[in-house]
């Protein structure tokens, strides 16, 4: 029986619970037993003090040594009409080790002294201290050895230990037996049928019947059953498609041959005499063209033996070093892998590619790099995209940023789709995002409180400010008052309205220097991830929306300025107004002597 099988581990379980059980009841037998033991002893000592009261003579040496040794105790005190006296008595043989009082003793402490008794193997000493049995008195004390008592708790303990521990196996035997009977058997039938089915899924007379008493197995069966007749009846779908897919590419190959000759005889009415047939040549050859592609295209995919893709765990981190796949990156190495899954997923719908090379790209050449990474996948894959996404985020005007025009990132774009393993009836999306909304929105916020060069805001890092936070992005500012402001510009920082020590703008945002609480500031080309990102923290967010026609800070087209100029400070000013006298050293100094 190994312990890798539920009967298995229901047989060690079994036997710990017994074990469990066992101790259970051992304990509380033997603090039971201890207190009986106790308990007579005060009686055998109260019946021999009562022998030694009834006469009014002293008894011999030897019949008081007699009555102490049938009682099994040394001395014996009794406490009668508040008058305590020793009845009995013998030579102790050593100090009194503890004394035990019977009249209220708790359970726990019962089932402590016993087990220390039981752990204690020397012979020792004790006082016992009871109450008198029928009122003989008011108090009965003895002295007594604990070896006997010791000696009969270990047999009574292993006359139990024998009698339960026979109950409990017979118990636990019952029980494995209705457990392989009642959940074993069923379940074991359950894997049969598995075993069964999975060795040919097309046939339907494995399929389980359910048939099991049990509520929990009856469901699982019924569960299986359903699953089984899914299977096989898309093995058997699966099997019509393949039949389907085989005519479509004889139907493909034969329409190619067929196309290829009219392509052939379409070429030569270029060199026709009549000019209505020349100016209709070139478009019925690229027609013709389009459908020998398509054929094609089916054809390829036809003999496509795509394998079932499997999911395995690598290393990113040695993935890096793959010298099985130079050009590839590391985050595209599993991209083939998915696209063929996607591809046989995607059985009557579109598929598409889409990747993101980050908002606020300024290198149009980033677009074409992308795009030849997914192409190489798409090749590895060997499977036809419908729509390729190229993202967006393409970029806007901001301080000390001016991006290059749309048209080079459309001419990258263009180069490098015309460069990916795509067909002729593959679409190209495009999300301009920032590049179209960024303009269209600016955020009148109010100065609360000003320190120093720290300007307290209405709005911040949970409102439209989300960007200028977490991005320290450099939006433009300008001051909104009613009279005139000061000339000279200062670097602010901004904060905002919320206890969060995240809600902080470090900018710099340049101002006039005369800012006070209670003017207002135009943060400006807030449309790309400003309302959109505001939330309701701490109960801010609320704020009112006028629609302006007054032109933006900065447009890429033509509504304004196509930049916006950075401020220079005084040490940069300082900077530029220095002549240098002094040569460069090194390879600078020596280029620059030999142009002399």
């Amino acid at each position: 029986m190994s312990l890798n099988t539920l009967s298995g581990r229901f047989a060690v379980l079994t036997g710990i619970f017994v074990i469990l059980a066992e101790l259970l009841i051992l304990l509380p037998s033997l603090a039971n037993y201890r207190q009986d033991y106790l308990e007579s002893r005060l009686e055998r000592a109260q019946i021999a003090s009562l022998a030694l009261l009834a006469t009014d003579e002293s008894l011999a040496s030897d019949l008081e040594s007699e009555l102490l040794e049938n009682a099994g105790v040394f001395n014996v005190v009794l406490r009668r009409n508040d008058v305590r006296q020793l009845v009995l008595s013998s030579p102790i043989p050593g100090p009194i080790a503890a004394t035990y009082d019977l009249r209220d003793q708790p359970f726990l402490t019962s089932a402590r002294d016993a087990l220390a008794q039981l752990m204690d193997p020397q012979n020792r000493v004790i006082r016992v201290i009871g109450a008198p049995v029928n009122q003989a008195g008011q108090l009965i004390e003895i002295t007594m050895d604990t070896a006997r008592l010791r000696t009969e708790m270990i047999d009574y303990g292993l006359r139990l230990l024998l009698i339960s521990a026979a109950f409990s196996i017979l118990t636990a035997l019952l029980l494995n037996v209705a457990a392989q009977r009642l959940l074993l058997v069923p379940i074991r039938r359950v894997i049969n049928h598995m075993t069964a089915y999975a060795s040919a899924p097309e046939d339907a007379r494995l399929i389980i019947t359910p048939t099991a008493r049990l509520s929990e197995l009856n469901e699982a069966e019924t569960a299986l059953a359903a699953m089984q007749r899914t299977v096989t009846s898309s093995l058997k779908q699966k099997e019509r498609l393949a039949q389907l897919g085989q005519a479509v590419a004889r139907i493909s190959h034969d329409l190619r041959n067929i196309l290829t000759t009219a392509q052939i005889f379409a070429d030569r009415l270029e060199t026709s005499a009549d000019p209505a047939v020349r100016r209709a040549a070139p478009k019925l050859v690229n027609s013709i063209s389009r459908a020998v592609n398509l054929c094609e295209t089916t054809l390829a995919f036809g003999k496509a033996e795509e394998p079932a893709p499997s999911l395995s765990r690598f290393n990113l981190a040695l993935a890096g070093i793959n010298r099985a796949m130079p050009a590839m990156p590391v985050f595209m190495i599993g991209a083939p892998a998915l696209l063929l899954a996607t591809r046989q997923a995607v059985v009557d719908g579109l598929m598409g590619v889409s990747f993101h090379v980050g908002s606020q790209c300024m290198r149009p050449t980033a677009y074409q790099a992308a795009m030849a990474q997914v192409g190489r996948s798409i090749s590895r894959a060997g499977v036809i995209v419908d729509i390729v996404d190229v993202g967006g985020g393409f970029p806007s005007v901001y301080p000390g940023m001016v991006p290059p025009d749309m048209s080079e990132y459309a001419d990258a774009i263009h180069r490098g789709f015309n460069e990916m393993p795509v067909s002729e009836t593959t679409e190209l999306w495009c999300e301009p995002g920032r590049a179209l909304v960024a303009e269209a929105s600016s955020v009148l916020c109010r100065v609360d409180l000003r320190k120093g060069d720290a300007l307290y805001l209405n709005d911040g890092s949970y409102g439209s400010l989300f960007d200028a936070t977490h991005s320290r992005w450099p939006f433009p500012t300008k001051l909104v008052r009613d009279g005139e402001s000061a000339g000279e510009l200062k670097a602010f920082q901004f904060y905002g309205p919320t206890c969060d020590s995240i809600d902080h703008m470090p900018g710099p945002f340049w101002l006039p220097a005369d800012v006070q609480e209670g003017d207002f500031i135009e943060i400006g080309m807030l449309g790309a991830y400003g309302v959109a990102m505001s939330t309701g923290f701490n109960g801010y967010g609320e704020h009112d929306i006028a629609a302006v026609e007054d032109a933006p800070m900065a447009s890429l087209y033509g509504l304004a300025p196509r930049s916006i100029p950075t401020v220079r400070t005084t040490a940069e000013e300082n900077a530029r107004k220095v002549v240098r006298l002094s040569r460069p050293k090194g390879k600078a100094g020596q280029r620059k002597s030999r142009r002399k």
